[in-house]
């Protein structure tokens, strides 16, 4: 394996690299990674060796570049090195690692952002000032987020006020070093981009993420089933004769399969309105019980087959905001009266 070390990074530009054997046995109570200086936070950890490089990205848009192998192997217990000098009104949002990708991904506070390949950046010597290398201006805001990435992943964006979107890694447009970035979130009014994660297009959902249980609602409510296979249940010689003897178009356009189950990072894309719908549908006023059965109900509405960590916050203030505007009757459920206090 050849990375063997772990390295971190802080707010204020301090750098450190660990021999990850000095985490094989970890204490429930967890372990001591770094000392930090009063004020100063870790903002990121990643797994490396000596031959790869590191950068460090700040938030007024500068990045530098060293090599790992010039970091000395420190101790668990011990403080970091300089790693980028900053400004007093400047910290690290991030750190990458090259083996992590070939590009380097920035995103700005207001969703504005680029994919920079890596090689565009010089291997320097630790502790600098670094290069520029996304401009700030009004429109983006100061740098959020920075990850190293490739073009066949994706990559889920979160806001501070929990909204997720999921897409392409090459959906994002690879601009050069100097270049200014372009839309690649809509972030709201008093919203922010908060963090960014990427995943394989190949990797399956987590096996320990939580199942939706079998829906326990009468028959009579479940949803309709599509014209197509209600129309194979008519057994009238009438209905047959009727089919044979319908346009080609007809018959294509009643036989439409079934839409295909959403995925986690689809909920961005679906619209309040297509929710409350299915609140209403779901979760008729008066009838429900628990809230975990009511996001369940709600979930399937919508084609979700799990309550994934993007599809539950956005489902429960849907719920909440059903319950304040009275569309939707509060029960005396404990967990209910929780959400809504």
């Amino acid at each position: 394996f050849s990375r063997d070390s772990m390295v971190v990074a802080t707010s204020l530009g301090d750098v450190k690299r660990t021999p990850l054997e000095q985490f094989e046995s970890v204490r429930r109570a967890g372990l001591i990674a770094m000392n930090l200086k009063d004020g100063d936070q870790l903002v990121a950890a990643r797994a490396a060796g000596d031959d790869d490089t590191a950068l460090l990205v700040s938030s007024s848009g500068r990045a530098i570049r060293f090599r790992v192998g010039d970091l000395r192997v420190a101790s668990r217990g011990s403080g970091g090195v300089r790693g980028m000098s900053l400004p007093d009104d400047e910290v690290v949002i991030g750190l990458a690692i090259d083996g992590d990708g070939d590009d380097l991904l920035l995103v700005s506070e207001k969703g504005i952002g680029k994919r920079t390949p890596i090689e565009e950046y010089t291997t320097r010597r630790r502790a600098g000032l670094g290069n520029l290398t996304f401009r700030i201006t009004e429109r983006s805001g100061p740098l959020a987020v920075a990850r190293a990435i490739r073009a066949d992943q994706e990559v889920i964006l979160i806001s501070r006020e929990g909204i997720v979107m999921r897409t392409n890694a090459s959906d994002i447009r690879q601009l050069s070093r100097s270049a200014q970035g372009v839309s690649v979130m809509n972030i709201g009014e008093g919203d922010a981009l908060a963090a960014i994660a990427q995943i394989d297009l190949d990797t399956p959902p987590p096996a320990d993420a939580p199942p939706i249980e079998p829906d326990d609602e009468p028959e009579s409510e479940a949803p309709p089933e599509p014209e197509s296979v209600a129309a194979a249940e008519t057994t009238a010689p009438e209905a047959e004769s009727a089919a044979d003897s319908a346009p080609a178009a007809e018959r294509d356009s009643s036989a439409e399969e079934p839409l295909p189950a959403r995925r986690a990072g689809d909920i961005g894309d679906v619209e309040p309105e297509e929710i409350q719908a299915a609140i209403r549908a779901a979760v008729p006023s008066g009838e429900w019980r628990a809230h975990e059965d009511a996001l369940a109900a709600v979930a399937r509405q919508l084609r979700f087959r799990q309550l994934w960590q993007g599809v539950r916050p956005t489902l429960e203030r849907a719920l909440h905001q059903a319950i304040l505007d009275g569309s939707l009757e509060e029960n005396e459920d404990r967990e209910l009266r929780r959400l809504d206090s």
